[in-house]
Formats: structure tokens, sequence, C-alpha cells
């Protein structure tokens, strides 16, 4: 927001005067600098954020200064011999005027945004603020889905809508839906109905409304037992609904055909094939 205002010039001297009280305020880092690349202005939070000295802000140092002042303090998560290579990068970075936001990672942990807006006259305005916790949330969720993918388990996870927000690769093999069509989050009355097309279920078709309707009904109480459903490829899979924190669920699936086939004349699946 306060880019997109430094951009539409020219500004009288009270309004660059409200625009930098704002910016002295803001609780995020700016600077801003001249078409040589030398800070005009560094706010509080900026000076907070990198342990920067009022002396040293107040000396119009040149971006690369500023940078080589992060090298100086510890404060970049890279190896001491990558830092040079690194601060180049930087530079060339904010000298293009790329407005694509970039994720700073530093070694205490935390995470910052950082954007470069190019100004008018030639100069930027460069921003930074601290996203730690959605990035944190990020990472985390990318190990995740890394480990549900690693496991022969299928594993389906929907919002409380019942759509939904994500299947492993075991699930999607195993009932074998369409990628694309899985890729707009259909919700699981959705996906169960398209069991009609998919040819994964061993199911008759005159059993076919009846046990599309008894799957809706199991994940929409949340019912929490068991039940098997038996695929097209011979196998036999324990599903088990899980009501989540929120009022999502979890649908898994477990491979029990070496457990279950022995006696599959005489143990009926809780949903009917």
């Amino acid at each position: 927001m306060f880019a997109s205002l430094y951009r539409s010039a020219p500004q009288t001297p009270d309004e660059a005067a409200l625009l930098r009280a704002a910016l002295h305020d803001a609780n995020f880092g700016v600077v801003i600098l001249d078409v040589e690349m030398r800070a005009t202005y560094i706010n509080p939070a900026f000076r907070r954020m990198w342990q920067l000295p009022d002396a040293k802000a107040d000396a119009n140092p040149a971006f690369v200064a500023l940078m080589y002042h992060g090298r100086d303090t510890g404060a970049y998560d890279i190896p001491a011999r990558n830092v040079d290579v690194y601060v180049a990068e930087r530079v060339a970075h904010v000298k293009s005027g790329d407005p694509q936001p970039r994720d700073l990672r530093l070694r205490d942990g935390r995470v910052v945004r950082f954007q470069c807006a190019a100004l008018p006259s030639g100069g930027r305005m460069l921003s930074y603020t601290y996203v730690t916790d959605i990035v944190r949330h990020s990472d985390e969720l990318e190990t995740l889905e890394v480990a549900l993918n690693s496991v022969s388990e299928g594993v389906m996870i929907f919002d409380p809508h019942l759509r939904l927000q994500f299947i492993n690769r075991s699930a999607l093999s195993t009932w074998k839906f369409d990628e694309a069509w899985i890729a707009t989050k259909p919700t699981f009355p959705e996906m169960v109905r398209e069991a009609r097309w998919t040819g994964a279920h061993a199911v008759s078709p005159e059993k076919l409304d009846h046990y599309i309707a008894a799957r809706i009904a199991i994940v929409v109480s949340g019912d929490p037992h068991p039940y098997e459903l038996r695929t097209t490829d011979g196998r036999v899979m324990r599903a088990k609904c899980t009501v989540l924190p929120g009022g999502g669920r979890m649908i898994t699936y477990t491979d029990v055909t070496d457990l279950v086939a022995p006696a599959l004349d005489t143990a009926p699946a809780i949903v009917p094939a």
C-alpha cells in the first residue's frame, strides 16, 4: 500500500511528511533508496529487525552496506562461504526492481518476506515483514504431505463441508481418481458418486446406489467404526473415518487382503459389496 502511494508522484512536502510518519510507526521494516541505491530513509522497525544502530542508519548507507551489516551480525541462514554470492544476488535483485516477494530465512529461525518496489524517481522502496508462523506452518504441511505420500495406507482429509483438502498417492491410485478432477477439490459425496465411472469398486450395478448412500452416511455422521471395501483388482481395504478438530474428516484405507481374504465368504463388509 505504501509503495503504491510513493509511486503516485508528485508529492507535496506535507504529503511526504505524512507518509514518513506512517512508515515510522509501521510494524514492518521499510527502506527507501535513491537512484544510486543509497538509503534516504530507514524506519525503526527495520532498525530493530536487523539490529542496525541509528548512527549507521542515519548515515545514508548503500544497500550493499546494509546487506554486509546482516552478514557481520550473523543474521542470514547462509553458510559463510556463500554469503558474498548471496549479497551479490540480493543487490542485483533490488537493482532490477523485481517486485516478486522473496522469503528470507534468518539464522535464529525467523522468516522475513522481502519485497522491492521501483519508484518514479528511479529509487526503490523495500519492505520487510515477519512471516515466520506462516512459513513454518507451510513447512510443516510440506513435511506432512511427504510423509503421507510415503505410506502404503490411503489417506484423504476433508474440511468441515466435506470438501477434499488432501489425498495421498496411495488413495489416488487405489480409487482410480483422475488427477485433474481431484485438483478441483471435490466433496466426499462427489468422490463416492464417481465410483460409477472409475471402475475401482467391486460392487454390482444393482447395489451401487445403496453402496454410495451408505458410504456417504458413514462419513457425514462421523461413524468411527472400521468397514471393509472391495476393489476390482481383488483387494480388501479397511476404511475408517475420524472426525478432526474443527469438524473435518480424515478417512484412512488399509489393505487387509491377506488377513480377510480367507474369510471373505463368511465375513460380510459393513458396506455391502
